[in-house]
């Protein structure tokens, strides 16, 4: 779910809000229509993530890698900061989102920054 939410991000990023995972569902079922012959389901989906540039790194790293996961830049792009308190991180948003993260924290869905915001 985390590399879900970080994919998400990172399509949003860098198409400035105009594609998401819900565009690589989508393409999904494009390529692969159920009429289609049976094909692998991970080497599918992981081919189909590495056409898209913004999410090699994240497919190499996190999905055919090992290496932990640091979600500080994505979630800083969309207005969100990670906190810990007891052994246990949660996302918060910024007290002061720019233009840009107010944006994506509302093609996340997340409209409610502007009540933290005042």
């Amino acid at each position: 779910m985390l590399v879900a939410f970080l994919s998400d991000l990172a399509l949003l990023e860098a198409s400035h809000g105009k594609r998401s995972s819900t565009d690589l569902v989508r393409e999904v079922y494009s390529r692969y229509p159920l009429s289609a012959a049976a094909a692998d389901g991970n080497a599918s989906i992981i081919s189909l993530m590495r056409s898209h540039p913004e999410l090699v790194a994240i497919i190499d790293n996190y999905v055919t890698g090992s290496a932990a996961i640091d979600w500080s830049p994505l979630i800083s792009q969309a207005g969100l900061v990670g906190v810990s308190k007891s052994g246990i991180m949660s996302l918060q948003v910024k007290p002061k989102p720019t233009g840009s993260e107010k944006a994506m924290l509302e093609k996340l869905g997340y409209n409610s920054w502007r009540k933290l915001s005042n």
